[in-house]
């Protein structure tokens, strides 16, 4: 991957390291380097579930977390980062004692909306970036709107509106891309698997086979509501 900064004072904006492996030690309670201005931390077990902080640090030397994960073993001390525009994917391998037990853990983030420039990732976080599926799956809304899911437990799903960079419909589903952004995140909750459909009037909305679920309508840009009302738009059926 090429040289990563082992102190934040030894960051600089130019040590955007995209891609590679490491191969360190992966002690507990400390910051380790992932790659570019990304670290990870993990901390001591609770009741045998390992926890794993990611950070964002900025040229200033200001960790920023935005993203944590829980796991029954230990990270290995291998993982990789690829970057791919505004998009970055973290490969995280699991580690146990079991004889040919390994998992491998992958998350992806849009940051198109963290910074000003989609290259300037050692500048300080405008936002938290947006969790997107590890395959990266998106499906047709309309021409400018693709939509994706990410469930949260049993009972909560995060429905994402993403504006689409591509005009020209490719199927019934398609793959994030860097150029596409997320535009609204709306919170869901359900025990069944939620989905999109058209009301009686022809307007979107999401559905659940719940037994009392109210439909949850979907605002775009080019509808009613402006872009900005759309935006803080956050449903609690």
């Amino acid at each position: 991957m090429g040289n990563t900064p082992s102190l934040p004072n030894d960051h600089t904006p130019d040590q955007h390291l995209y891609q590679g492996m490491r191969e360190i030690g992966f002690p507990l309670g400390q910051k380790i380097p992932l790659g570019g201005p990304f670290f990870i931390e993990g901390q001591e077990p609770e009741n045998g579930i390992y926890e794993f902080r990611i950070y964002h640090l900025d040229v200033k030397g200001n960790f920023k977390f935005f993203f944590s994960f829980e796991t029954a073993h230990p990270l290995r001390n291998e993982f990789k980062l690829d970057y791919d525009g505004s998009i970055v994917k973290f490969f995280f391998e699991t580690d146990s004692f079991e004889k040919g037990l390994k998992h491998v853990i992958e998350y992806s983030f849009d940051f198109s909306k963290s910074f000003q420039l989609e290259k300037n990732f050692s500048g300080p976080l405008l936002s938290i970036p947006f969790l997107l599926p590890s395959n990266r799956k998106i499906t047709y809304l309309n021409e400018k709107y693709r939509y994706y899911l990410i469930p949260v437990d049993a009972t909560h799903y995060e429905f994402y509106i993403v504006a689409s960079s591509n005009e020209i419909r490719c199927g019934f589903e398609s793959t994030f891309k860097s150029g596409d952004i997320v535009i609204q995140k709306i919170n869901v909750e359900s025990s069944n698997f939620p989905y999109v459909m058209n009301d009686e009037k022809g307007n979107l909305v999401i559905v659940s086979a719940d037994e009392g679920f109210v439909p949850i309508p979907i605002y775009l840009p080019s509808d009613v509501l402006t872009l900005a009302e759309a935006i803080i738009q956050e449903n609690f059926p």
